[in-house]
């Protein structure tokens, strides 16, 4: 018997792939293909930022060593900090405590008042923040007469985690200064799957009622 050429074998046509698998093939190229492209963005974000660290020597990364910032921040969360003097209320900042560096949130500055109540509520001016980053208020490790008035040129900073971190409300850590703060965090680049650019946390506020 003579086959043509342009005839394929009934033995081989069995050897091809079913419709079934090829729809099965496609499907994983196409989600190989998107997981692609996202390594490829993220890879791109990630050297953008090195390439200013090294070119304008404006930022540096840090390490989490802690849970004091959960849930914002985890520990071995790698951040980028950027070494900058306008700091402000929401702001996550890198400081210096008892010869180790720690993340703080600034929630109130210079001439402020700030005052808590039993529950762990954080009133600035008189005003309630409303502060959607902490997941169980409490008044914690707090020693400070209340209400307290924060001195001119310093920062009352907070922990995000309220229950046993230490921070401005216990009089061993006090208020810092805008000198003794290394930088300001501006973005996490570890875990990859947590990528977040942070700016300035706005609490939205509330008046006190005295009732």
């Amino acid at each position: 018997m003579i086959l043509r050429k342009d005839v394929i074998p009934l033995n081989k046509m069995r050897e091809l792939p079913s419709t079934t698998e090829l729809r099965k093939e496609l499907s994983r190229e196409i989600v190989r293909s998107h997981i692609r492209k996202k390594a490829l963005l993220i890879a791109m974000i990630l050297l953008g930022f090195l390439f200013m660290v090294v070119i304008f020597n404006m930022s540096f990364a840090y390490k989490v060593k802690d849970s004091d910032m959960s849930p914002t921040l985890n520990e071995k969360d790698i951040l980028i900090m950027k070494g900058k003097k306008d700091y402000g209320s929401g702001d996550l900042v890198v400081l210096e405590y008892e010869d180790q560096k720690i993340v703080r949130r600034i929630v109130a500055a210079g001439n402020d008042w700030i005052d808590f109540d039993r529950n762990g509520n954080v009133y600035v001016n008189n005003k309630l923040l409303e502060e959607s980053y902490v997941d169980e208020k409490s008044l914690g490790n707090c020693d400070i007469d209340l209400p307290y008035q924060i001195p001119e040129g310093q920062f009352f900073v907070l922990a995000d985690e309220r229950l046993e971190a230490m921070d401005s409300r216990k009089k061993a850590f006090g208020c810092i200064d805008a000198d003794e703060i290394e930088g300001k965090i501006v973005l996490r680049i570890w875990p990859m799957k947590n990528i977040t650019l942070f700016g300035r946390e706005k609490d939205s506020q509330t008046e006190k009622n005295n009732d």
